[in-house]
């Protein structure tokens, strides 16, 4: 498989599944780069870098204007390696789906009380497949930005796809944190810290490089 069709292939790590907008569901070709993203995370690559010429959905978002907001910052640069140990130590946990017997409502049909099933939380923990990172239960800091283990797995993912050692923190914002590897930008919207100050919820903190 060669470089070209191996970064297109990368697109699709970031894409959103089938309950996004339309138009997050595929890459998008704007200008000079191709974004890809799920809401939570944003994947920029340059145009020369990818075999295909993705068509730009009549509703896409306006990245540059998004793209604005996030500031650039002296240049910190993290280890794969030291990601790797970090993400090492993060207990996996059962993914949920929509409770059937609710189609996700949490409610019952008829009398309008609490789904048995799922308890009033429209969703129900699918033990028929392999534990995940988890979105909610912990979090990994960098700078002062708190990411869920499964957007950090998933920029390991691509550090390992990059055959990179390291990536660079070079832009973000009170609640965005950007990095880049070579000429890929990657971006990961940070979750809520409040809820991390009242629950018992582990953060781990992922130190920079010590530039000798």
């Amino acid at each position: 498989m060669s470089s070209q069709q191996f970064l297109d292939e990368l697109l699709t790590y970031y894409t959103g599944d089938g309950d996004a907008r339309e138009w997050m569901r595929r890459p998008n070709t704007v200008g000079d780069h191709t974004y890809a993203t799920d809401a939570r995370s944003l994947i920029i690559v340059p145009n020369d870098r990818l075999k295909t010429a993705y068509v730009c959905h009549e509703k896409v978002a306006d990245f540059k204007k998004f793209l604005g907001d996030i500031k650039p910052v002296d240049p910190v640069v993290y280890s794969f390696n030291d990601l790797d140990t970090i993400l090492n130590k993060v207990e996996k946990v059962y993914d949920s789906a929509p409770c059937d017997d609710c189609d996700g409502e949490g409610k019952c049909f008829h009398c309008g009380a609490d789904c048995d099933t799922c308890r009033g939380s429209g969703e129900v923990i699918d033990v028929s497949l392999p534990k995940v990172f988890p979105k909610q239960e912990s979090a990994i800091r960098i700078s002062d930005i708190l990411i869920c283990p499964y957007y950090m797995d998933l920029l390991r993912k691509t550090l390992k796809a990059l055959r990179s050692d390291t990536f660079t923190m070079g832009w973000k914002n009170s609640g965005q944190i950007m990095f880049s590897i070579g000429d890929i930008r990657i971006l990961f919207a940070g979750l809520y810290a409040g809820a991390f100050d009242h629950k018992e919820y582990p953060v781990l903190d992922l130190n920079p490089i010590e530039i000798q």
